[in-house]
């Protein structure tokens, strides 16, 4: 009797990359507006000191490498002029007072409300129904003329998936982002995973809500005493996503005189929309997302602002119970920047960014250090903006270019990073050619701790809050660096309620990707 070994017939593991910086052509390591600034430069000089004097040549040529310094030399992985405009712009903040913040009876504001600070300032919440008459809170951002939803969603986690179900919802995923570049109008997507820590007050509160009146007495104490015991040391995880769309895509008007009509214009457009955006979801493991009403959110991003209102905020809505905040009450009594850190009302926070996404092939596994429980208050946040998929073609072809431009200006022995570089541009041109999107991505991770607790030491809590959560993104292959200058708005931008960073730059869009 005679026979073969079976062979496993397992797919093999998937794993994902391919990430890589946008860039543009350029002298070296230089973008394409510094180069043509260079180019420039020489050219003036050449003319000065042939049509005037050699020493007028000179002259314009020293003030020529002074101006051109600061965007040749690099600092770390930015450019020395950045870091100048930084401080700039910080020393102004300082000295107009622009990072101090007081609000309330004892504010500097007109009105008594608790207003949100900063670039939340003039946004304003209205309450509107979809297609399938669910509320939902539509926030309005007057400034950049955008108006967002936010869903809560409940993702189950990777435990007790089999690997194949989680290839498929991160195909799923991938295929949700995707759509979204088809999607008309819509700027920009958030996900933000929140930790909070749980004393047992929330589990507790929910079991007594779900505990049925005429429930046999030895279950309902059995319940209560699970819920007495388990929660020790253990944290509160709440996932959201907001979708951000354009209030000049849509056709939506603008101006305080025409608020009502644009609110109910943009209610009508995007409520049609909202429910397949968020039946959608359910094949990524996240659940249908449910719409946030206009409550709900005024509590969520008071709670955020305010940590010591948080667990009690979140204790009341397990049970029920409406705490009747307003959007116009959601914003800190007070608020306090400095170079790296944020201090409002009774938290104290560090803001940091991605400079570095994961190199290499990883697995799905691979964010899982970063948003694993760990002590203290933690919000993780993606930002994900598609490129709309009409000019995602022409935006991949330049990427190309740029790449083999870089690779081909260096005489023998090709690097590897350039060769890399061509790959993953060529690579990426021919996926989206197959029917893939283009999604531009970064992250913002917040650190907070107790700022007013008996006792206790906020400083060194928050930096041993910011070593660990370093430490985590190492092992997660993400760099992390505290934002610089700019936390108050950072922290806005890291509450997923509908901060697009890019709006608020002095330089447009399309200048910024050539520097």
């Amino acid at each position: 009797m005679s026979g073969s070994v079976p062979t496993s017939t397992r797919p093999p593991i998937r794993t994902y990359g391919g990430w890589r910086r946008p860039m543009s052509p350029g002298l070296g390591a230089l973008a394409l507006v510094p180069t043509l600034g260079i180019f420039v430069g020489l050219i003036v000089t050449l003319l000065v000191a042939t049509t005037t004097s050699l020493t007028a040549g000179a002259i314009c040529g020293a003030v020529f490498l002074l101006l051109t310094a600061p965007a040749v030399v690099q600092i770390g992985d930015r450019p020395a002029w950045r870091h100048l405009t930084l401080r700039w712009a910080w020393r102004r903040a300082r000295r107009t007072g622009a990072a101090v913040y007081r609000s309330g009876p004892l504010g500097h504001l007109p009105e008594e409300d608790c207003r949100l600070p900063g670039l939340l300032a003039r946004s304003r919440v209205w309450s509107a129904r979809d297609s399938y008459s669910r509320p939902f809170a539509l926030i309005q951002h007057p400034f950049s003329n955008q108006w967002t939803v936010v869903l809560a969603v409940n993702p189950n986690g990777g435990a007790l998936i089999s690997r194949e179900d989680r290839d498929g919802r991160v195909a799923h995923w991938d295929t949700w982002l995707a759509v979204l570049g088809r999607e008309h109008g819509i700027d920009q997507v958030a996900v933000v995973l929140d930790q909070v820590p749980d004393p047992g007050r929330i589990l507790r509160a929910c079991v007594d809500e779900s505990i049925a009146p005429d429930a046999p007495e030895f279950a309902a104490r059995m319940m209560r005493d699970a819920a007495r015991v388990y929660p020790t040391g253990s944290a509160e995880l709440t996932a959201f996503v907001a979708i951000t769309f354009s209030g000049r895509k849509l056709a939506v008007p603008t101006g305080d005189r025409v608020a009502e009509e644009a609110a109910e214009l943009a209610a009508r457009e995007i409520g049609t929309r909202l429910p397949g955006l968020s039946r959608s979801l359910v094949a990524t493991g996240s659940g249908e997302g449910r719409p946030v009403t206009a409550d709900g959110l005024a509590t969520m991003v008071r709670g955020w602002y305010d940590p010591a209102v948080q667990v009690p905020l979140a204790e009341a809505a397990a049970r029920g119970w409406e705490p009747g905040l307003r959007w116009e009450d959601a914003g800190p009594v007070a608020a306090q920047e400095t170079w790296d850190t944020y201090r409002h009302d009774s938290g104290l926070s560090r803001v940091l960014e991605m400079t570095s996404s994961p190199r290499g092939t990883v697995y799905d596994s691979v964010l899982s250090p970063m948003i694993a429980p760990m002590p203290g208050r933690k919000r993780v946040t993606l930002l994900y903006r598609p490129l709309p998929a009409a000019d995602a073609p022409a935006a991949l072809d330049l990427q190309v270019r740029a790449a083999l431009n870089r690779a081909g200006r260096r005489k023998g022995l090709v690097h590897a990073h350039d060769s890399a570089e061509v790959r993953a541009a060529v690579q990426a041109a021919q996926e989206e050619a197959t029917g893939a999107g283009v999604v531009s991505f970064s992250m913002f991770v917040t650190v907070t701790v107790d700022g007013d607790r008996d006792g206790g030491r906020p400083e060194e809590d928050l930096r041993a809050a910011t070593e660990a959560i370093v430490r985590a993104a190492r092992s997660a292959q993400v760099v992390l660096r505290p934002v610089a200058g700019a936390q108050a708005a950072a922290f806005a931008a890291g509450l997923g309620v509908g901060i697009v960073p890019v709006n608020h730059s002095l330089l447009p869009s399309g200048v910024r990707s050539g520097v």
